[in-house]
């Protein structure tokens, strides 16, 4: 999956305050990096091993190496293509079209599809609206900051949600406003204003919304 030269954009910059004492500069959300070396060893503050670690060609450190799972590969035409594929990616399915999720009964013959064109297509489908969620629900937070502050925590808190296991997937190591419950049943929970937002702009991009707001946000 890694290798030398890769691009890699950042996902995860909270670091300890201890790695000061190690580095002055560090990676940073949404950055772009090249990977200039790869090791594997102890990490520093979890010391687990093997721990993979990346040395950046754009911050130059003598002794620390960054954890991989800091990263996630660069996919350089995903906008572009964005642009050019998810409106036909997401279409609806045409007038005359059945599909069903049970078992066919007597008599009915399954549709014939070319196996390995259909799952890139579903894979690639599912890549743009993953990308599209993530750009919908980081603008729909900066939307929602400026008008007010978030208050998620304490006595009359503003209305919040939880996410189901795939949306909490997709948003992974994203500086969204969340809080954590600790206690039985903790769980993390985000403002419902900010995803009420992120399906509006989704509705204005994709002309649907992938992501449905109810009392958690799930996958449509």
């Amino acid at each position: 999956m890694w290798y030398i030269g890769q691009r890699v954009v950042c996902v995860n910059d909270r670091f300890p305050s201890q790695i000061l004492d190690w580095a002055s500069k560090l990676p940073r959300n949404s950055q772009i990096y090249t990977v200039q070396s790869i090791i594997s060893g102890v990490c520093l503050y979890t010391r687990q091993r093997p721990t993979l670690g990346f040395f950046l060609h754009e911050l130059p450190t003598h002794r620390l190496a960054f954890r991989a799972d800091r990263f996630a590969p660069l996919l350089e035409t995903l906008d572009e293509a964005c642009q050019r594929r998810v409106s036909a990616l997401t279409s609806p399915v045409p007038l005359g079209v059945s599909v069903s999720a049970g078992p066919m009964r007597s008599g009915q013959v399954a549709p014939q599809l070319a196996p390995a064109r259909s799952k890139k297509r579903v894979s690639m489908k599912a890549r743009l609206e993953n990308a599209a969620i993530r750009k919908a629900v980081l603008k729909a937070a900066a939307q929602e900051r400026r008008k007010a502050a978030f208050d998620l925590f304490g006595r009359g808190y503003e209305p919040r949600i939880t996410l189901d296991r795939s949306v909490a997937a997709i948003l992974r190591g994203l500086d969204v406003p969340r809080i954590f419950i600790s206690g039985y049943g903790a769980n993390y929970f985000y403002p419902r204003r900010v995803f009420v937002t992120a399906t509006k702009i989704l509705k204005k991009t994709l002309h649907r919304s992938p992501i449905v707001v109810a009392h958690i946000v799930y996958r449509d």
